[in-house]
């Protein structure tokens, strides 16, 4: 499998990036690092706002995405899938490889309000999708991409402002509890229904499956288009893993063994790209059961072939709050997972 590797500079390809000494994005093959501290820079566009060495804001994400939607509209169209209980929208960028029987690749980030890095490395990836698009390999360009920077918009903003530990949505339960765990709200079984009583936990999976705006959202545009879907990948944080579903049950998926050899091969190359070493483990296994996971949902009802949840950096050390300066190397982890399970998918 073909290694891809982005070595970060600052890119003045498109209107307000700002260059430096070495103003591009080099992509090529190979087995060299993708990310160096001492070669790489910031990619930030003044006129946006975005940049990599500072957590996002939900305008600014917003913003990037309506910017790539309009200035690549010929093969970018960004979807609202529906809207958040406080009526932000639940924005999903379509990046088209321009074969109309191209393989597709699902990939999600902020669903929990707390996870501030992963926004940023879904931008980074519709980065390098997007605006580098003819640097890209054969098969990142030959594979159609979905990319949902933030699923749970008002958990992330109301995080990112007043409380930062907070997880869930943002709907009134009752007079006391506030929010739903949109990572618990997928599929579960009629026998877990004492989890429903705890409606003050941060893992509260709501009264039953799809009871959120969030999830009845997304799960409506997935089913329009899970033909030709054949990975997704969820981004958490943190614990630095390659979660191999289910989490609702012990039984391990009947391909589990082709999951965990790309999963290897993902690990494999975060690493030779700079990257932390990153854990294969079964959700089941490591976790302990969870019900409503998205990941179970992805691979047990739409029948998604590589289904993975991944736990970006770091191990602990700073929970879920990275340094700044761990944002960029954090989110170019998330990239080489999404260009290797491209690389996978291309051939499929």
């Amino acid at each position: 499998m073909k290694l891809i590797v982005l070595v970060i500079y600052v890119l003045c390809e498109f209107e307000g990036i700002v260059s430096s000494e070495n103003d591009e994005i080099i992509n090529s093959i190979s087995s060299k690092s993708i990310y160096s501290p001492e070669i790489h820079a910031e990619l930030f566009s003044p006129s946006l706002g975005l940049t990599w060495d500072h957590y996002l804001t939900l305008d600014e994400i917003n913003n990037f995405i309506d910017h790539v939607g309009e200035k690549y509209s010929d093969f970018v169209t960004v979807h609202v899938a529906g809207y958040s209980d406080e009526g932000n929208p639940i924005k999903i960028v379509e990046v088209l490889s321009g074969n109309r029987s191209a393989n597709k690749i699902w990939i999600d980030g902020g669903i929990h309000g707390r996870e501030w890095v992963t926004p940023s490395a879904m931008l980074l990836i519709l980065f390098q999708l997007v605006v580098r698009r003819e640097s890209n390999s054969e098969a990142m360009r030959g594979v159609d991409f979905y990319v949902c920077p933030v699923i749970n918009p008002d958990g992330f903003d109301y995080s990112r402002r007043f409380s930062k530990f907070w997880r869930k949505n943002r709907r009134v339960i009752n007079n006391h509890c506030l929010g739903v765990d949109l990572n618990r709200n997928w599929i579960y079984q009629p026998e877990h229904s004492d989890v429903h009583e705890e409606k003050c936990r941060d893992i509260y999976p709501g009264p039953f499956p799809f009871s959120e705006p969030e999830t009845q959202a997304l799960k409506t545009f997935l089913e329009q288009n899970k033909n030709n879907m054949k990975a997704f990948l969820t981004f958490h944080t943190f614990g630095e893993m390659i979660m191999i579903p289910y989490g609702y049950k012990s039984a391990l998926p009947e391909d589990y063994d082709d999951l965990e050899r790309l999963a290897n091969h993902i690990v494999q190359n975060i690493t030779l790209h700079g990257g932390p070493q990153y854990k294969v483990v079964n959700t089941y296994d490591y976790s302990g059961f969870s019900v409503g996971g998205l990941d179970d949902y992805a691979k047990e009802v739409l029948g998604i072939k590589y289904t993975y949840t991944v736990e970006l950096r770091d191990n602990g050390t700073y929970y879920f709050f990275l340094p700044e300066h761990l944002i960029l190397p954090t989110s170019i982890d998330a990239l080489v997972v999404a260009a290797t399970v491209a690389e996978e998918v291309y051939r499929i």
